[in-house]
């Protein structure tokens, strides 16, 4: 019986990496590994870019951005407005500016 016991000990020691590479996907990239579970406190929070949809100018520019009517320093998704020009809008936030255009530049016919 200990040897029984003995042999079957043995086998499942040399089947242990084999059932733990057989877990894996074996269609992954070599160099793929799963992503690691991370709590939602430890991940940054990104705000999405607003859209602008208009910009109207008479004395002054307003700006619809994300179905809100805004003028020069409002906030919204904690964006600041830095200004309003008839042609763009410049966002800011920690630092960082943002152009947001109502038309792309890269027009195809």
């Amino acid at each position: 019986m200990a040897k029984f016991i003995s042999r079957l000990l043995f086998f499942m020691v040399l089947l242990a990496p084999t059932l733990q590479a057989a877990s894996k996907d074996p269609t992954a990239p070599l160099s793929w590994s799963a992503p690691s579970a991370t709590s939602s406190r430890s991940q940054a929070v990104v705000a999405k870019l607003p859209t602008l949809q208009s910009i109207t100018c008479n004395s002054s520019c307003q700006a619809v951005i994300n179905q809100q009517v805004v003028n020069q320093g409002a906030r919204i998704n904690g964006y600041r407005v830095q200004s309003i020009n008839p042609d763009f809008v410049t966002l800011t936030r920690n630092g960082k500016s943002w152009h947001l255009e109502l038309f792309s530049l890269d027009i195809k016919q």
